[in-house]
């Protein structure tokens, strides 16, 4: 099965308290868009996509326990909507993002999928 999802955004709240942040334009978040492919993280600065450099804009609190990540062992997943800025290439043989910011002069990517079970960056178009 293919699946095509868009980014995941999350209010940013810990233990009942709501948290918010300035984004590099000034304007004021209460959502921040967070790395859902990574099983790893627990806090919403570990989490949070944001330009690099500017991760300190994230409150540094913890990701509630039903947001922390699980290892996924499904079909390969591409997704956009995250507007990411380095060289196209896979995040890993599960994971591709194929938003590297068209809109914003950033090339246009697409992943050439023939149903292989792990993505390779050599797809990356």
């Amino acid at each position: 099965m293919i699946r095509l999802y868009q980014g995941q955004s999350k209010p940013v709240e810990s233990h009942g308290k709501q948290f918010t942040f300035q984004d590099k334009e000034g304007k004021i978040r209460h959502e921040v868009r967070v790395r859902w492919w990574l099983p790893e993280v627990r806090a919403f600065r570990e989490a949070g996509i944001v330009p690099p450099g500017n991760e300190e804009m994230i409150p540094d609190v913890a990701l509630p326990a039903e947001w922390v990540g699980h290892a996924y062992s499904g079909p390969p997943v591409v997704f956009g909507h995250y507007w990411f800025t380095r060289i196209p290439q896979v995040i890993s043989p599960q994971f591709a993002c194929v938003d590297y910011s068209a809109a914003r002069a950033g090339p246009l990517v697409a992943y050439r999928f023939d149903g292989e079970k792990k993505l390779t960056s050599e797809k990356m178009e």
